[in-house]
């Protein structure tokens, strides 16, 4: 449920995903356990030494798509609302994300 993986949903719809904890992606690659990985964090720098190879970088892909920089996630919630109105908030956040990749050609329209 980050940026990252919406940005690669958007680049490749029908990839088969497995969920993997950040910072055990690279680890779970070198292993052979999957066929490679999205990298978010300091794995983005660190990639290389540990002998992996780039495929594609999403934010380079994503200006080339848009002419715009790839928009990053940061949803927050103060607590104070109360219990009902988060799980309101967050029902409607995943609709929009929902929205957007069911209508991938309007939600990277330019116009």
């Amino acid at each position: 449920m980050t940026s990252a993986y919406l940005a690669l949903k958007l680049f490749q719809p029908e990839f088969e995903h497995v969920v993997v904890p950040f910072d055990e992606i690279i680890g779970v690659v070198q292993r052979g356990e999957v066929d490679g990985g999205l990298l978010i964090h300091e794995g983005q720098l660190t990639y290389a030494r540990e002998g992996l190879h780039k495929i594609a970088d999403l934010g380079e892909w994503w200006y080339q798509t848009t002419a715009l920089p790839l928009p990053l996630g940061g949803n927050a919630i103060r607590r104070v609302l109360g219990t009902e109105r988060i799980r309101e908030i967050s029902r409607l956040l995943r609709e929009s994300i929902q929205y957007a990749l069911n209508h991938r050609a309007e939600a990277l329209s330019t116009q």
